[in-house]
């Protein structure tokens, strides 16, 4: 979870930072022994450079957290739930993982790496974590506003 937080609130920042800049010099450049035909080339083909470098390293960003999620999943299913053998039984576990799973959530949310829950986790939570966490870690792995149109 940690590379999934790095990721959102340090990578992507950067990254957008670097594109902006590197689109701003590109808006910007001026070579004055150049014609302004292959001014506005040259700004054109350092755009499509800075694009082309932002999408590359979206990409990377986006394998990385693939690759911790991925380890997560791996994780959670080492341990697989017995099944209830009755109704009851079943209807007890689903309610205590639903409650494990609302305080594990909000452990996440506050900041808490993936590993810190889950070492510190009971049962019940080791099995709503196993249910829960990929769609969490989806989530958070959905592109920022602004990025989406990179690819």
């Amino acid at each position: 979870m940690g590379t999934v937080r790095r990721a959102r609130s340090t990578d992507l920042v950067e990254l957008r930072r670097r594109l902006d800049d590197a689109l701003a010099t590109a808006r910007t450049f001026r070579y004055p022994d150049l014609t302004d035909d292959a001014n506005a080339r040259r700004r054109t083909e350092m755009a499509a450079n800075a694009r082309k470098q932002a999408a590359a390293d979206l990409d990377k960003i986006e394998r990385e957290t693939n690759t911790a999620a991925d380890k997560v999943r791996a994780y959670a299913d080492r341990t697989a739930a017995p099944a209830p053998r009755e109704a009851a039984e079943q209807l007890l576990a689903e309610t205590r993982q639903a409650r494990a799973w609302d305080r594990a959530r909000a452990l996440l949310d506050a900041g808490r790496s993936t590993m810190d829950v889950i070492s510190g986790a009971d049962l019940d939570t080791l099995y709503a974590l196993r249910a829960e966490l990929p769609t969490y870690l989806a989530a958070q792995r959905t592109k920022p506003e602004g990025m989406a149109g990179m690819d």
